[in-house]
């Protein structure tokens, strides 16, 4: 695993983590957020068994979860299995680390053993031309790059959007720009997963889950599943979905959503 820290030209291996993190020196140029990614990287690497993350708050109050060292491995190599990325590839993180979706991006390039980049997301017009495997990113940070370097897209071989729902509209102008050649895709998922648990390409309406995983519904039509990253327990959402069959669904909304 190497992680590059772009804004600095700074370029760690494993060996390196944690030699680097017990006075260096060099540590105190890092930002809290680089610090975190490498302080992850690092117990990663030394087996810690647990990680806890914040939940978003975006459909209920934040709270903490823990999760195994199992189930992010299990989740990271479910992602990369699911989209072919062979060994040694070459991953952006541009997300805040600290949620689910950002700290995937260093699980899967530990996992993969390949090259984790780091550029904060306030930062993502500064895109140089290197192309990755695999990038998840906002739907601000997907409009702000097709608004202003829509070419950059095509450095990506798969691009992720998550946290956020998609505007309706850019995804209808990105679908019929022919000079868009990436594989975009929808992400649903939560913290509990470690991340997403189905996917749907940009211009479909159906999430196909991804690795095994049981889907089913419950009286309200409200999606439930079940797999090795709920250790086999269902796992109620609030989620309405038209589950078409065992591996796909379309979402319809939230069931809980109200007007304050």
């Amino acid at each position: 695993l190497y992680i590059h820290v772009k804004r600095l030209s700074l370029t760690l291996q494993k060996d390196d983590f944690k030699s680097f993190l017990n006075g260096s020196g060099l540590e105190t140029s890092l930002t809290s957020e680089e610090l975190w990614i490498l302080q992850m990287a690092s117990k990663l690497q030394e087996g810690v068994s647990n990680f806890t993350f914040q939940t978003s708050g975006s459909t209920g109050m934040p709270k903490k979860i823990t999760l195994s060292k199992e189930q992010l491995i299990q989740s990271a190599k479910t992602t990369l299995s699911y989209f072919s990325i062979k060994s040694d590839a070459r991953f952006l993180l541009c997300i805040h680390p600290q949620f689910i979706g950002g700290a995937m991006q260093i699980v899967r390039a530990f996992v993969n053993q390949g090259r984790l980049d780091i550029l904060a997301p306030e930062k993502i017009l500064d895109l140089d031309h290197t192309q990755y495997d695999l990038v998840s990113m906002v739907p601000l940070q997907l409009n702000k790059l097709y608004e202003h370097l829509k070419n950059h897209l095509n450095n990506f071989k798969y691009l992720l959007i998550g946290g956020a729902p998609i505007d309706p509209k850019l995804e209808e102008k990105i679908v019929s720009d022919t000079s868009i050649n990436t594989k975009i895709c929808g992400t649903y998922g939560m913290t509990e997963t470690a991340s997403h648990i189905a996917i749907r390409y940009f211009g479909s309406s159906f999430y196909e889950k991804v690795g095994p995983l049981k889907i089913s519904v419950d009286k309200n039509s409200c999606l439930k599943f079940k797999g090795v990253l709920t250790n086999n327990n269902w796992l109620q959402t609030q989620d309405t979905i038209e589950l078409i069959d065992e591996n796909t669904f379309k979402w319809l909304g939230r069931q809980d959503f109200v007007i304050n």
